[in-house]
């Protein structure tokens, strides 16, 4: 985030920062989707954004995004 030289986007990530780890970590942690899958998708998506594809973005956080309710509770645990 601080490549992009975007002060309110990297205080907003840095605000997001220790759910995110903690998302991460409870991710490759469970039985939910295997952990390689999340970083591919991860990779996908950085990849899509590097070269502006902004749909094809789109469509892989779209599909990846279904895990977050089933990760959410474990959040407040």
């Amino acid at each position: 985030m601080a490549a992009t030289g975007n002060n309110v986007l990297l205080q907003v990530f840095d605000g997001l920062r220790a759910n995110l780890l903690r998302v991460a970590m409870l991710s490759r942690h469970s039985d939910l989707r295997e952990g390689d899958v999340i970083w591919k998708e991860h990779r996908d998506m950085a990849a899509a954004l590097k070269a502006h594809d902004w749909m094809a973005a789109l469509e892989l956080l779209e599909c990846h995004l279904p895990l977050m309710p089933q990760l959410v509770p474990a959040l407040s645990t």
